[in-house]
């Protein structure tokens, strides 16, 4: 039944349950300026808006050379700048010249993330040998199937960037990490160069980059903030439209 009190516009609450049975994005709220504290039914979200909500993203590198000295062994990926970030977090920060490195990425929020990275190899092979490295995604420390990418450099040729992305659905409270592999007896290197005073001057380059943004559907953590209006402004039938 319709409520006898309208209530247009948009208002601001806070989530109380994510945990929808239709799997539809619904959420429950606390939306005080309507309510009090009672919880409202099932809100559909909103979708389309231009921005309706902080978009999780970061770009992390690491300015460490870091050295795979056996193919017998798999080693994590250190990473230790933030270039910005927002819901996504750098765990364990290194910049340690030898390892072991246990950097990894702490994702606040659910959703689908386009997930890009790059490294610059480099070897000290000889003749006419050739070196490749891989790497991969780990997440909560296993092995992403499909995830694997190399790269590969010669004697003529010691120096190589690679780059390529990941769609990978990620939940709340997951942590990814990258792991890498060589492939030659001679250790092999994501080499990182400091900056150049020159003449001519020339930026650093990191050995290592990864950036990440949510590219799909995003559900709030409970106590979030939220803007919140009801459909025909009654109460009965919430909507939200995005978190602040």
């Amino acid at each position: 039944m319709p409520s006898e009190t309208s209530y247009p516009g948009i208002y601001r609450g806070y989530v109380i349950d994510t945990n929808d049975p239709k799997n539809a994005g619904r959420i429950r709220l606390v939306v005080p300026q309507v309510l009090g504290e009672e919880i409202t039914t099932w809100a559909w979200p909103i979708l389309g808006l231009a921005s309706n909500y902080k978009v999780p993203y970061g770009s992390w590198t690491s300015s460490v050379t870091q050295t795979a000295s056996t193919t017998s062994v798999n080693y994590a990926i250190a990473m230790d700048g933030d270039e910005g970030s927002y819901g996504i977090s750098l765990v364990n920060p290194s910049t340690s010249t030898s390892g072991p490195y246990t950097s990894y990425l702490f994702f606040k929020y659910s959703g689908t993330y386009n997930i890009q990275l790059s490294a610059q190899l480099y070897s000290t092979v000889g003749g006419n040998s050739i070196a490749d490295a891989d790497i991969w995604m780990q997440i909560n420390g296993t092995d992403v199937s499909s995830s694997v990418g190399s790269i590969s450099v010669s004697a003529k040729n010691p120096f190589a960037i690679g780059s390529w992305n990941y769609i990978v659905k990620v939940n709340a409270g997951d942590k990814i990490s990258f792991i890498w592999n060589a492939n030659h007896a001679a250790p092999a290197y994501l080499q990182a160069a400091a900056a150049q005073a020159g003449p001519p001057p020339q930026p650093s380059t990191p050995s290592f980059t990864v950036s990440a943004q949510l590219v799909g559907s995003f559900i709030p953590n409970a106590a979030d903030p939220c803007w919140v209006m009801f459909e025909g402004g009654d109460p009965n039938f919430p909507l939200w439209l995005g978190t602040f």
